[in-house]
């Protein structure tokens, strides 16, 4: 981005400097703005193509706002993002859906079309497109991509539209960005969507060997690939996937902060579910950095939030804290986002460290609450997580004294569900969750702990194993005890976990009996 920060200083200067008629002053504002957008520094370049848009005719003036639009809301920056995403939407006659429900039964109807039409398209030219269709097309996108890591729901709507209209216009560019995105979407839900997207996955493959623009197409591909892994539980699939996308960026294709700041955070969750502590704390660490230095409060706030696991490897618990405490995000009043979950997430995890899982279950009810009520859910794998966080927490609030009974019977009923979801990463919550509940509820937690160590090995979610490795050492005893010891010793070394009874709590909360 260096080549584009200083592109924006030089626009800028001439701007400050010269002696310009009003239409060769808006030219270069719109030449800043592209070049702090391209150099990712998304809040200045939306400012500045507002800036550009006033007085101009409605063709430009349009394209500056849907810009600025785009820029503010994938940068987090909600308030404004969304205010201009509207101004945009209205310009093109496309409704918003009332609401959280209304636009899942778009997403339903958009994805019954896509089933029967099937993605046959006549594929064109840039310049063979009309410019109206091209600017709505454009609109679309900027609410898709803007809305896909904040609200699922509403940016599933949007890209089902966005798919849609570029089936039908044919621009390949456009439609390997739509078709990709929508394997994301599908990939999320798993089952019969999840098989959809594989298939999906192979026609983009096809598609994006006729697309001029290969880093772009490259990047979408391993974007595509490493998210829909993620959602399968091949975690270390997706991880490698995602950092090569990252060397793709290396090569310097301009712009794409939407398609970086997704491939980053999604390589962060699959670093997460690997365990591979160092990794991930070094990685949110440097990028937390860029996000604060670009303004951008989407990277920043959601991987602050991310990083309350690594902060508690170290031990770093007051850190930890703060990071939940002072990241800023609009209410759940106004739409339950992924930011939310991430929060309830950081929340309960830490108060498992600390031991206060009983004042949590309190604390916490109401988030739990707008959880269940918000369409996340529909998510396979956020919907077996945050079934696994309850359940955690719920089961060490027993063990302290809080509700026993009624803790262990809801626990029951969540492994039950994890079981329902058949697949891998629930298999090990489950089993995790299970163990807990010890002897006294009849179960043999030996065998269970057993059972999740094999699968979390298999699925390589290192800390769930090693969880429950520490759980099986204190039954067992012995040589098999010891040989277990040493196994969790060396992963506690290789990640330098500081209080390693305080972290594996969080997986497996209280000790197996």
């Amino acid at each position: 981005s260096l080549a584009f920060d200083q592109a924006a200083e030089f626009f800028a200067e001439a701007l400050e400097l010269g002696a310009h008629d009003d239409a060769t002053r808006r030219g270069l504002r719109i030449e800043l703005a592209t070049a702090l957008m391209h150099a990712g520094r998304g809040p200045e370049a939306a400012a500045t193509f507002v800036t550009a848009a006033q007085g101009a005719e409605p063709a430009v003036r349009l394209d500056c706002q849907r810009q600025a639009a785009e820029q503010w809301i994938i940068t987090g920056h909600l308030q404004q993002g969304m205010a201009a995403l509207r101004a945009s939407l209205d310009d093109i006659d496309e409704p918003t859906a009332a609401s959280p429900r209304r636009a899942l039964a778009r997403v339903l109807w958009n994805r019954a079309w896509l089933r029967a039409r099937g993605t046959r398209s006549v594929q064109r030219l840039e310049s063979q497109v009309p410019v109206e269709t091209l600017r709505r097309l454009d609109v679309l996108r900027a609410v898709a991509h803007g809305l896909a890591m904040i609200d699922n729901i509403r940016g599933a709507d949007f890209n089902g539209r966005y798919l849609l209209l570029a089936l039908r216009t044919g621009e390949v560019r456009r439609l390997v960005g739509a078709l990709a995105t929508e394997v994301v979407f599908l990939a999320s839900q798993g089952g019969r969507a999840g098989r959809q997207a594989r298939r999906l996955f192979g026609e983009l493959a096809e598609l994006a060997q006729a697309c001029t623009d290969r880093p772009y197409a490259r990047t979408w591909m391993l974007l595509a690939d490493g998210a829909a892994s993620f959602f399968e539980g091949r975690f270390a699939a997706a991880a490698a996937a995602l950092a090569q996308a990252e060397e793709v960026f290396a090569e310097g294709p301009r712009g794409l902060t939407y398609e970086k700041n997704n491939t980053r955070v999604f390589r962060v969750h699959a670093l997460r579910m690997l365990g591979a502590v160092q990794q991930h704390g070094a990685l949110i660490t440097e990028l937390v950095r860029t996000g604060r230095q670009r303004g951008d409060r989407y990277l920043e706030t959601t991987l602050r939030l991310l990083q309350v696991q690594s902060l508690l490897a170290r031990g770093a618990v007051e850190e930890a804290g703060r990071n939940v405490d002072e990241v800023a995000w609009t209410p759940p009043e106004d739409g339950y986002h992924l930011q939310h979950w991430y929060e309830l997430r950081a929340r309960v995890e830490l108060a498992l460290y600390q031991g206060d899982a009983a004042a949590a279950l309190a604390r916490l009810d109401r988030d739990f609450t707008a959880l269940r009520r918000s369409m996340l859910l529909r998510v396979k794998l956020v919907r077996a997580d945050a079934a696994y966080l309850r359940g955690r927490l719920v089961l060490a609030a027993a063990h302290a004294g809080h509700a026993p009974a009624h803790g262990r019977a809801e626990v029951a009923r969540i492994v039950a569900q994890l079981d329902g979801e058949q697949v891998g990463y629930a298999t090990v919550f489950a089993r995790l969750l299970r163990a807990g509940l010890g002897a006294d509820a009849g179960v043999d937690p030996v065998r269970e702990l057993r059972q999740a160590v094999a699968v979390a090995a298999e699925h390589d979610m290192a800390i769930q194993r090693a969880a429950a490795q520490t759980r099986l050492a204190e039954l067992c005893g012995g040589a098999e005890g010891a040989a277990l010891r040493a196994d969790v010793a060396r992963y506690v070394a290789d990640h330098g976990i500081v209080e390693p009874e305080r972290f594996f709590a969080i997986a497996a909360p209280g000790r197996a009996r």
